[in-house]
């Protein structure tokens, strides 16, 4: 009895062909930028517009609807286009891995541990898991010095340094991936600030701290996008 193979096309091939069917050209990472900007910002302005003309105010709810458009609010535009980015990211990670099929392993193990963490963080964003966790974690040990933010903010802060040095590794150190992604460190350092110094309106503060995130999360998956496409530039 005679077995017949059947060449099948690798993880790494099918990514490089979804990639030529949606992004011929190669300029995939820059339209997506470009479309989250516009959407950030229109965001942002529906954000201010609505505090500003009293018809929502930012972290809060009127009659017990919660305005669309607060950016500081659970279940609203901004938060599920952030859940929404992370995803992005997340997929977007998995390919990267599948894209490395030949080579190093933990190279694979990064990247889909990479995909987890932005997986977990869209469903954070929808959820709240970091401030019911933070929350629980202070009743639970009250004999221990942290308030209900800093059970969870120290963690994070581990868990996205790891994962922003690991793609830095995976850049080589390139500026032109490397230069957005630290860029994105930087505004998502620059919302935690935002979110504790309250140096203005609360509604200004918001804008600024949620305004920060969304662009270090659009920054993020440029970052990603990069890769991935000079990954199949490399391969062709």
């Amino acid at each position: 009895m005679i077995s017949l193979e059947v060449n099948r096309p690798s993880r790494a091939d099918v990514v490089a062909r979804w990639l030529l069917l949606i992004d011929p050209r190669g300029k995939l990472h820059i339209r997506v930028l470009l479309v989250s900007l516009v959407i950030i910002a229109a965001l942002i302005t529906a954000h201010l517009g609505a505090a500003l003309a009293g018809s929502a105010r930012s972290a809060q709810t009127q009659d017990g609807t919660i305005a669309l458009f607060d950016l500081d609010d659970e279940l609203t535009v901004s938060v599920w286009y952030s859940s929404f980015l992370f995803i992005l990211v997340a997929f977007t990670s998995m390919a990267l891995a599948w894209s490395r099929a030949h080579q190093a392993s933990w190279k694979q193990r990064g990247w889909r541990g990479v995909s987890l963490v932005a997986l977990f963080f869209s469903l954070d964003e929808t959820s709240g898991i970091h401030e019911t966790g933070g929350g629980t974690l202070a009743r639970i040990f009250p004999q221990v010095p942290l308030s209900p933010s800093s059970w969870w903010a120290l963690p994070y802060a581990l868990l996205v340094g790891m994962m922003f040095l690991f793609i830095a590794v995976e850049t080589r150190w390139r500026p032109k991936p490397l230069v957005p992604l630290v860029a994105a460190g930087a505004c998502w350092c620059g919302a935690v600030l935002f979110e504790y110094l309250l140096l203005f309106p609360r509604h200004i503060d918001v804008a600024l701290e949620e305004g920060l995130e969304l662009l270090g999360t659009a920054l993020l998956l440029y970052t990603l996008l990069t890769l991935l496409i000079a990954q199949k530039t490399s391969d062709t």
